[in-house]
């Protein structure tokens, strides 16, 4: 869109389902290519349903959240955190409001995005997109990484 009319893309109502690891993959890999394409935001929902996924007033009957509140169960007043919960929470630690994506190569084994914080920070956010362990190298022009968040192959 952003390539042939110049708009930018905002992204809402993007939802998971039940496909533990395969959810994770998909979410980060839908994440990552809606910024990477000019996205301007990724709106996850519903952010909260109960056991049986209500209130549900039609729509999407399969449709996953960031947080179930358990409430007709012996679990009552519970709440458990889902896979999109964890990958909004990614993002969301280390971008803060008015960050702007900046330019790095693409890489289909190592999906990526680069932000540049309203204070000048830069932050990668880098998901290993493979079943192997992958080796990643970061060249930049005098800055620095400000954390370092280590994890498995998807």
């Amino acid at each position: 869109m952003h390539d042939l009319c110049g708009e930018d893309e905002f992204f809402t109502e993007r939802s998971g389902f039940d496909g533990g690891a395969a959810n994770k993959r998909q979410d980060m890999r839908d994440l990552v290519n809606v910024i990477r394409n000019w996205g301007k935001s990724f709106v996850k929902g519903p952010v909260a349903v109960d056991e049986p996924n209500g209130p549900n007033r039609g729509g999407c009957d399969t449709c996953r959240e960031l947080v179930t509140v358990h409430t007709n169960n012996a679990r009552a007043g519970q709440v458990d955190y889902t896979i999109e919960y964890s990958s909004m929470g990614q993002f969301t630690k280390f971008v803060p409001n008015g960050a702007h994506r900046i330019d790095c190569n693409a890489n289909s084994q190592i999906l990526n995005v680069v932000f540049q914080n309203p204070d000048g920070s830069l932050v990668l956010i880098a998901c290993n997109d493979t079943t192997a362990p992958q080796r990643l190298r970061l060249f930049g022009t005098g800055s620095r990484l400000g954390a370092v968040s280590r994890s498995t192959p998807v």
